[in-house]
């Protein structure tokens, strides 16, 4: 079988087969683990500013039809999948998933990765993932709200180092009224 080589922003992944985020991307081992794996890039987890312990189990439901899973963004923060991503952005190309619990946390999290000249705030992943799609706080989903989500990327398309780094993470649209608003 023949394909060309997928790229994304000017990374070239070797096949067009990565991780979700969220799905076995939480913890430095399972990390490990993907960069051991054929998969051609990993994605963590969505992040937030801070750690997260996400809801109580049971939080994953299965029968014989579908499976849910709802664990409330768990994750170690943002500055715990930068730091992983100085060894693991040597072996495969690393995307780092940012989302949000409070309003404008991404927006700090973004301007951080990718306006900081410190060195402990440096960019450690080929590219950026914004979940737009998560819940915040206040049960919002930015990716629903037009022009919330356009000043998002009115900000963060203007901070020096995003050229061929970001990507976006939209939720689903199912419910077409929202589409109108």
């Amino acid at each position: 079988m023949y394909f060309d080589k997928p790229i994304i922003g000017n990374i070239t992944f070797e096949n067009p087969i990565m991780n979700a985020s969220g799905c076995w991307s939480t913890t430095e081992n399972e990390l490990n683990e993907l960069v051991s794996s054929k998969c051609s890039g990993i994605v963590t987890r969505s992040c937030t500013y801070d750690c997260l312990f996400g809801k109580c189990s049971p939080n994953y439901y299965k029968n014989d039809n579908l499976s849910l899973c709802e664990d409330g963004t768990k994750n170690e923060g943002y500055q715990y999948y930068n730091k992983l991503g100085k060894s693991i952005m040597n072996k495969k190309p690393y995307i780092i998933s940012i989302t949000e619990k409070k309003k404008g946390e991404m927006l700090h999290i973004a301007h951080n990765l990718l306006n900081s000249n410190s060195w402990e705030s440096k960019c450690n992943a080929n590219l950026i993932e914004l979940n737009l799609s998560n819940e915040d706080e206040n049960n919002k989903i930015i990716g629903y709200d037009w022009k919330e989500t356009n000043k998002y990327l009115r900000y963060i398309f203007q901070l020096k180092d995003c050229k061929n780094k970001i990507g976006i993470k939209l939720p689903p649209y199912t419910d077409f009224h929202k589409l109108g608003e």
